[in-house]
């Protein structure tokens, strides 16, 4: 019995100290310029000591999360394989602000594809919409 209680006691605290860590999430769609999923690429958002990251699946939609906080001033990459990377600051992606750190990022990207090898300079991607 005390062993009972000693094991529900320790499982309720662990609970509790879990929901004091903020947890970031990234979360949205990446799209080509035709409107199409872009499965497989990567979101992440990037700050000191943390790196936040979501694949998309085949309807080109990324959820993810970590534990951590995110200051304006982190990275947001959206890249995949064959088009042009997007890279910029979250402050505009930002749907989910506490205590002046961002817990929740929101992107619909458009991804440009990338212009072959041997082109001549091509513009960069298309910004994402924030939200």
């Amino acid at each position: 019995m005390r062993t009972g209680i000693v094991a529900s006691f320790l499982v309720t605290i662990s609970i509790i100290l879990t929901g004091c860590d903020p947890l970031v999430r990234i979360e949205g769609r990446v799209l080509n310029e035709d409107g199409e999923p872009v499965s497989r690429a990567e979101a992440l958002v990037q700050c000191p000591g943390l790196c936040v990251y979501g694949v998309t699946d085949s309807q080109g939609r990324v959820d993810g999360g970590k534990i951590g906080e995110c200051a304006h001033d982190c990275e947001l990459t959206v890249r995949a394989l064959g088009y042009e990377s997007f890279v910029g600051k979250i402050k505009p992606f930002c749907v989910n602000m506490r205590r002046g750190m961002c817990r929740m990022v929101h992107v619909d990207a458009r991804l440009k594809r990338a212009a072959p090898a041997n082109a001549a300079d091509s513009t960069s991607a298309h910004p994402p919409a924030a939200r």
